[in-house]
């Protein structure tokens, strides 16, 4: 899909005006100021910063697993500010994906009992979520975890994934395997990606490239990392 394909019905996630201050010993920290950022269907976008820049914050915000102090968060068009716990809870099991630095499987379980538990916590069967979950043998092979994490995230078939430095503890070899299937994934399951990464190699690879300048987020040319 082209910029010039993309219209509002493909924006998966859109965040408004966004805005977050912390407080403390004296000190008030302005981290975000009036963010705006949209991420459309079958595309990647990446944020590209500095540690410290307010990347983390801003992408626990996205994710509803935080509050920004202002604006709101439009999840696959549904605006998201005034929801209850349980509604936002509901919007981050059928609408969203999650990808860690860190694989956060359960140790219990086989990588098909990781994957099949996700369809299970939002509702669905047992038959329902174990077709879903063997329907990905190229990404299961070789036993990568971050691999099994990725594929975990699309169980659901969710518009958007957020991706906090998701080949952060990971080698080259490994890490750009893992980019590639992220970045084929957005195209042939058709979903929005937002991800955080220090890495340039792979924010030169993304569709969109931005980055945080003093809490407002300013476009980022890939000739320029």
């Amino acid at each position: 899909m082209n910029k010039t394909d993309i219209n509002h019905t493909d924006i998966v996630l859109q965040i408004q005006g966004a805005s977050r201050t912390f407080y403390g010993q004296g000190e008030t920290l302005s981290i975000l100021k009036s963010v705006d950022l949209s991420v459309y269907r079958g595309q990647s976008t990446a944020i590209y910063a500095p540690s410290g820049s307010g990347k983390t914050t801003l992408l626990y915000g996205a994710g509803l697993l935080e509050s920004f102090d202002t604006g709101k968060v439009f999840i696959d068009g549904v605006d998201t500010s005034n929801m209850t716990d349980k509604q936002r809870t509901h919007i981050r099991r059928h609408k969203m994906g999650y990808i860690y630095q860190m694989h956060n499987l359960l140790p219990e379980f086989t990588a098909l009992e990781n994957l099949t538990l996700t369809g299970r916590i939002a509702g669905y069967s047992v038959a329902r979520s174990t077709a879903r979950a063997i329907n990905r043998p190229s990404e299961l092979s070789g036993g990568e975890r971050q691999r099994v994490a990725i594929v975990r995230s699309l169980m659901n078939k969710p518009a958007v994934v957020l991706a906090d430095e998701p080949t952060g503890n990971l080698d080259i070899k490994s890490s750009q395997m893992v980019f590639d299937i992220l970045l084929d994934l957005v195209k042939t399951e058709y979903v929005g990606v937002l991800l955080v990464t220090h890495n340039p190699a792979f924010a030169k690879q993304v569709d969109t490239l931005v980055t945080l300048n003093d809490g407002e987020i300013v476009p980022l040319h890939k000739g320029r990392i």
